[in-house]
């Protein structure tokens, strides 16, 4: 029962094993650790086989992280994990790793066989090399090496040994590792140290901090994306790797307390300056983290570079030991060894003038300035001050930490007393007047004093008021001269606007002029010749056509008069628009016809000239037909203003006609058809002999 499940199994094996056997026949396995490490990393991408022989120097299996060395040179490889049960591998073994080159993010490494399908993969996706426990061998001699050295990658891999100034200790809890982290000092820079410590364990020595010591490890880091070595620490194995050296730390602080002034000034019995440690006293009067803190005393004060987090608060009085430094004609010290007197110490700050500090001899000081504000500058992670004193300028910086309060500005002009550290930046040469003389590095707003507010009206107050005055000039010509333009405009509309209602007036009353002389007269010349040809019924056929030739002439006369009238009527349409123009028609009739009403509803709105002109028109024919022809005492005019449509309807309750029998140029209907044509409206004739004549025009969408 157990062959057809055993055989595939011993299948997948043999094949493997015989994949295994040909790549090795194929391709010699390296042997040698510098081998591995004199392939590019696009060869070492190629996973080409490694057999090596050498002595484990570093191996966290947790973390999927080894390194072996041999007689050649170390390089990284990825271990196995731990098996519960079993012991894990530790450094100073001797072991076999089986495996492929791989390629790293700076070098070379090792890790297992991806086409070998028995691994299983990390949880890094990368499988594991074949790793056998030969025997117990011995550590390699660690190389000594240097800080900066190190940071070049020279001893990546590699065993060394590092001196240096232990500036902090503390456990390091990270998800899937744990361990003690070691900030190391030294003069040619600062670098981690991080030192396995198996789940559970507890304690650590508590006494190593500011103390020399050796630390045995492996250089670690890794790459970024230029394959650059970046990140550079330190592998530490166990504790015992790390050798404090007591007796070097109390000898430096057992020498002579120097002064700051005179660390690097010639004395006959001085040593080489900067090749051996010296004593100074001090107290942190301020702590930058990640680059260092300011001693001072009552001499003046220095600059400590740590590039680690120091363990120091503001306060702390120290008896230190440190290597002094030069940057330009700067003193300051590095890899400091400390120790703490007292803390929460107090010192005063010293009063300086502003010649002094701008002379370079309050350097890293804590001093007290007087000032006048002339600028600042409010952001919210700092604050910058800008003042004068004694015709030089210097500048003050307020650091905000995140969560505090932003502290109130002050105002321009007034007298100042900052508290702070003097940095003068570059020594000024003989003579020399810089445009910033120095600047102050505060601690808190409580640093800042003000000694006299600014007066009310200041220069900058000045140009500000100065500046309103004149911009409100600005305004003001500005306002005149758009006002007389608005009023030339507006005398001009006026002035257009009487003389077209003059115009209009004029024309309105010559038009009643003509229609209550002339027009009249000519109705009464009209009514004795209609008398006249009735008398003459019977006299010679001469005299009866003069008096109805003069009759017709008097009628074509009539409509003249009429449409003139009518026409010096029709400017009332530019001014009145069409309600206005039916109100003056009515008006007009009003003598021959008193019963002729007009009706306006709805929203009134202007038409289009020609639209409102041929209405008026309109209006005014059926009218003079009504009057004339209907012989009609009421006539009705109704003007409907509706949402899509105008509609104009005309109502009388004269004689009538049938419109089916009636000569279509009667009456003037040919006319006003044609109108109504000319503006598209629709036009609508209700008649009965007797029972009057109602015309309906209808313009949709005008």
């Amino acid at each position: 029962m157990w062959l057809p499940v055993m055989f595939p199994m011993f299948r997948q094996t043999l094949a493997v094993a015989c994949a295994t056997l040909l790549v090795c026949h194929a391709v010699p396995a390296f042997a040698k650790v510098a081998e591995v490490n004199q392939l590019s990393l696009a060869e070492a991408a190629e996973n080409l086989p490694v057999k090596l022989l050498g002595v484990i120097t570093y191996c966290d299996q947790r973390e999927g992280r080894a390194f072996i060395q041999d007689e050649t040179g170390g390089v990284f490889f990825h271990p196995p994990p731990p098996v519960q049960g079993q012991p894990e591998i530790k450094a100073g073994e001797l072991v076999e790793i089986v495996g492929v080159t791989w390629r790293g993010r700076y070098s070379p490494s090792i890790a297992g066989d991806p086409a070998d399908e028995s691994i299983l993969s990390l949880a890094s996706g990368v499988k594991p090399v074949r790793l056998k426990i030969v025997g117990e061998g011995v550590l390699p001699v660690p190389q000594q090496a240097s800080v900066d050295r190190i940071k070049t990658g020279e001893f990546h891999n590699q065993f060394v040994t590092v001196r240096g100034t232990i500036q902090q200790v503390r456990i390091q809890e990270d998800p899937g590792w744990s361990g003690i982290r070691v900030e190391l000092g030294t003069r040619h820079g600062s670098i981690i140290a991080l030192v396995k410590r198996k789940p559970g364990e507890s304690g650590f020595p508590t006494d190593w901090g500011g103390n020399e010591a050796e630390v045995t490890a492996v250089v670690a880091g890794t790459g970024d994306e230029f394959d650059r070595f970046v990140d550079p620490w330190l592998a530490v194995e166990s504790t015992k790797q790390i050798i404090p050296d007591f007796e070097a730390s109390q000898l430096a602080l057992s020498q002579p307390v120097q002064s700051f002034r005179n660390l690097l000034q010639y004395a006959p019995t001085s040593k080489v300056a900067g090749r051996e440690r010296v004593r100074v006293n001090g107290i942190v009067t301020m702590v930058k983290p990640g680059y260092g803190y300011f001693l001072g005393n009552t001499e003046g004060g220095i600059w400590v570079e740590v590039p680690l987090s120091p363990i120091l608060q503001p306060g702390d009085s120290l008896d230190m030991a440190a290597y002094p430094a030069r940057r330009d004609w700067q003193v300051y010290l590095v890899d400091p060894l400390i120790r703490i007197l007292k803390h929460n110490e107090i010192l005063p700050p010293r009063p300086a003038a502003v010649e002094q500090a701008a002379a370079g001899n309050e350097e890293a000081a804590l001093v007290e300035i007087h000032g006048q504000l002339v600028d600042q500058l409010v952001t919210p992670y700092y604050m910058l001050f800008f003042l004068e004193a004694s015709g030089l300028s210097y500048s003050a910086r307020l650091d905000l930490p995140e969560g505090t309060r932003e502290p109130p500005a002050l105002e321009v002009g007034s007298w100042v007393s900052l508290t702070g550290i003097c940095e003068t930046g570059k020594q000024p040469k003989p003579g020399e007047n810089p445009k910033m003389a120095f600047s102050l590095l505060l601690r808190s707003s409580s640093d800042v004093t003000v000694l006299r507010h600014a007066p009310w009206l200041n220069a900058r107050k000045l140009r500000w008021l100065l500046a309103a005055v004149g911009f409100g000039l600005l305004l003001a010509f500005a306002w005149i001269a758009l006002l007389r333009k608005q009023v030339g405009r507006q005398t001009r509309a006026i002035a257009r606007e009487m003389s077209e209602r003059t115009t209009i007036e004029e024309r309105q009353r010559i038009a009643r002029e003509l229609h209550d002389t002339l027009e009249q007269e000519l109705a009464g010349v009209n009514m004795h010749l209609d008398a006249a040809a009735d008398w003459v019924v019977d006299m010679p056929p001469r005299i009866v056509n003069a008096i109805t030739r003069a009759r017709e002439m008097l009628q074509h006369s009539r409509a003249e008069a009429r449409r003139s009238i009518l026409d010096l009527r029709s400017l009332t349409l530019e001014k009145l628009g069409l309600a206005g123009s039916l109100r003056e028609m009515v008006t007009a009739f009003e003598s021959t016809t008193p019963h002729l009403s007009l009706e306006v509803s709805g929203k009134v709105r202007r038409l289009e000239p020609q639209v409102e002109f041929h209405l008026l028109r309109i209006s005014q024919e059926v009218t003079n037909n009504a009057i004339k022809h209907a012989n009609a005492d009421h006539i009705s005019i109704v003007l409907e203003f509706l949402q899509e449509t105008v509609r104009l309807t005309i109502t009388d309750d004269g004689v009538g006609f049938d419109p089916p029998t009636a000569n279509p140029s009667r009456f003037g209907l040919r006319g006003i058809r044609e109108r109504a044509g000319k503006i598209s409206a629709n036009f609508s004739l209700v008649s009965k002999p007797g029972q009057g004549v109602c015309i309906t025009i209808t313009i949709p969408n005008p």
